[in-house]
């Protein structure tokens, strides 16, 4: 498709061959102080998360990790992605790519892939996370000595997008060399976001409203246990005996007695039983809600009774992973990776280092009950299907004596010392040609028109049953004798 000029016309081809002016840069950029939704602070920019605005710091992330529900969640996820075997493929057939994907398989396996992996993983929570790479020069290459993930709230872009690093001595943040730190980014739906946006903007309000829940649940547990005390007395009664009868109030939770002045009662009020159940559903209901935000279901979270749906969701999770593992490994290629790579193989492609799903096999108990379910109406597997399905250890067995025979030798039959088909198969081939016989069908005619003609006359089963008895006798089945016994031993002969 040709390029189109301002007025909408195609543009020549030599002009075309000339990017225009203004088509290359970005204009609608968030560093240079035009985006009004932005605020910068020192040249820096700042995390568009609200939750974070109005906090001093990461403190409300860090208060919604303590949570049970959400560190177990979170953890069923990242053990999830980390459980799984990782590969580096080379990212070309030449033998320069073949070598740097040796060299960083190697340098994977030493720095710890796992653990590494876990950590850097906690990006898709908050919203990016930071690694320190520490270089080496061993055997002649230079290589991985660690990758130390620091915490990510250290670390603040400037107005370039370069990454700074802030200390007490520069509040604005030291300016960071290249290929040393590993940042990934994850989550939003745009890219104004230079922090990305963590499952933590999610999971704020139902770890709140539990935290809230269990609080109010925990005081209706101590008013239940110790009902409240009230106290009644007199009007006019003298402010020193108001203060006893207090007293004697606040000793009710501790003491096993107590006293008060004469003419003041005491009462318990107790808290009603049923009341509690809402703080309860209301903690579950929450308890959900964060199983959904972190595992895209809540299925893995609670025990499910029915298969199907444990499945159902199993994928659903196996879907969530795949994409976590798809961030993790474009990120670390587009940056690690490549430096290792471009530093030691000039010129080489980069290798891929991924974590892939293997789909399981199928249940040979359900492939054996459908092998059952299908013989009775006349079909089986064949015998490389049976090697290929149950494995290459099987072997035939003769019904009549339910000993192992070797696959050339017939039902019935002597051992033979020549080699020969499966007596099945030659019966399956004298089936098919059969079949496959014109001969057959017209032979078959004449025996089988009489037949339906009696059928379609008798009035009952009685009348059908003696129309057959009496047309039996007079059906010719010699044609189709001869043609069956010829291509029978034709086939069975060879």
């Amino acid at each position: 498709m040709p390029l189109l000029d301002a007025a909408g016309n195609p543009m020549p081809s030599s002009a075309a061959s000339r990017l225009p002016v203004g088509l290359s840069g970005e204009i609608a950029t968030t560093s240079d102080g035009r985006d009004i939704f932005r605020a910068f602070v020192t040249g820096l920019q700042q995390d568009t998360d609200p939750l974070l605005l109005s906090s001093a710091d990461w403190g409300v992330y860090d208060t919604i990790f303590r949570d049970d529900q959400v560190k177990s969640c979170w953890q069923q996820r990242t053990t999830a992605l980390t459980s799984r075997d990782w590969r580096v493929t080379a990212g070309g057939d030449r033998e320069i790519d073949r070598a740097a994907a040796e060299l960083l398989e190697q340098n994977v396996r030493r720095i710890g892939w796992d653990n590494l992996t876990s950590k850097m993983h906690k990006a898709v929570f908050n919203g990016y996370a930071v690694g320190e790479v520490l270089w080496t020069r061993e055997d002649g290459y230079i290589q991985f000595a660690a990758i130390k993930v620091r915490h990510a709230r250290r670390f603040r872009r400037d107005a370039d997008d370069r990454l700074r690093l802030l200390t007490l001595a520069n509040m604005q943040g030291e300016r960071l060399p290249e290929r040393k730190f590993w940042f990934l980014k994850a989550g939003g739906d745009h890219d104004d976001l230079p922090y990305g946006l963590g499952l933590a903007h999610w999971l704020y309000w139902p770890v709140m409203f539990k935290r809230n829940g269990l609080k109010f649940w925990n005081t209706f547990l101590d008013k239940y246990g110790a009902p409240t005390a009230m106290g009644k007395y007199r009007p006019g009664t003298p402010e020193g005996d108001i203060q006893k009868l207090l007293q004697a109030l606040q000793s009710i939770a501790t003491d096993t007695g107590f006293v008060v002045p004469e003419g003041m009662a005491v009462e318990l009020l107790e808290a009603a039983r049923s009341a509690g159940a809402d703080y309860d559903k209301m903690v579950d209901k929450m308890d959900l809600a964060i199983a959904k935000v972190l595992l895209s279901q809540t299925g893995t979270a609670e025990n499910q009774a029915w298969s199907g749906t444990a499945e159902t969701h199993a994928g659903v999770r196996d879907d969530v992973v795949d994409a976590d593992d798809d961030l993790i490994a474009e990120s670390f290629r587009a940056g690690p990776a490549a430096w290792l790579t471009r530093i030691n193989f000039p010129g080489a492609q980069i290798p891929v280092l991924t974590r892939r799903h293997e789909e399981e096999g199928q249940d040979l108990n359900e492939l054996a009950d459908l092998d059952a379910k299908m013989l009775p109406l006349g079909y089986r597997r064949s015998r490389d299907n049976v090697r290929e399905t149950y494995g290459d250890e099987w072997e035939p067995v003769d019904a009549s004596t339910g000993r192992t025979r070797p696959p050339s030798q017939r039902p019935g039959a002597e051992a033979e010392f020549a080699e020969g088909e499966d007596s099945h198969t030659r019966i399956d081939a004298a089936v098919d040609a059969l079949m496959a016989d014109t001969r057959a069908a017209r032979a078959l005619d004449p025996m089988l028109l009489p037949l339906v003609a009696a059928l379609e006359q008798a009035a009952d089963a009685d009348e059908a049953r003696a129309l057959l008895d009496r047309i039996a006798p007079n059906l010719n089945d010699d044609v189709l004798k001869e043609i069956i016994e010829s291509e029978a031993w034709q086939i069975l002969a060879l």
